[in-house]
């Protein structure tokens, strides 16, 4: 059974805003909080980016929703030295619409694809990231869908004429 609505958001926001949740369980209380869309104050979100433990800054990244406070430490996360801190900081930017992020999200998509990645890339998307979008639906078919609605939301031509070609592919 899955937890959600109104009432898990505003508890798991007070449980991490309130610094009830430490240690290690801030890592799952900020998955949590990521899933379920729950805000987070700025100056507690601005706290866990900087945080000692990779887990913690990666999630904070994942709660990410408006960035302009965060900017900063965001952009500075893309060079983390953990990788899942510098791909979560990126997803975070690609989400918001930045384009620092889309060198590390290009190498994400080739490295470790995911609906999740395609998702963050979209917002950024250029020509580049359009044949990127066309070789991970050609070479993982589990993509193709996450890919279809990436390209769909796309105005350019290339993304129609790939969206097209997808499809026909797909009904193969």
């Amino acid at each position: 059974m899955a937890i959600g609505g109104a009432e898990a958001r505003r508890v798991v926001t007070r449980l991490v805003a309130d610094r009830i949740v430490q240690g290690p369980t801030l890592a799952t209380a900020l998955s949590a909080a990521a899933a379920l869309g729950a805000p987070l104050p700025h100056s507690r979100l601005a706290e866990l980016l900087r945080d000692a433990a990779p887990s913690v800054r990666a999630g904070a990244c994942r709660c990410v929703r408006l960035a302009v406070p965060q900017l900063g430490p965001l952009i500075e996360l893309l060079d983390d030295l953990h990788h899942q801190v510098a791909a979560a900081a990126a997803i975070a930017l690609g989400r918001i619409g930045r384009p620092e992020a889309r060198p590390r999200l290009i190498a994400l998509l080739r490295t470790q694809p995911s609906a999740e990645v395609i998702e963050a890339l979209t917002p950024i998307a250029d020509e580049e990231v359009i044949v990127a979008f066309g070789r991970a639906a050609r070479a993982m078919p589990d993509l193709t869908r996450p890919v279809l609605e990436a390209l769909d939301q796309l105005d350019d031509p290339r993304a129609a004429w790939l969206h097209q070609h997808c499809k026909r592919t797909r009904r193969r």
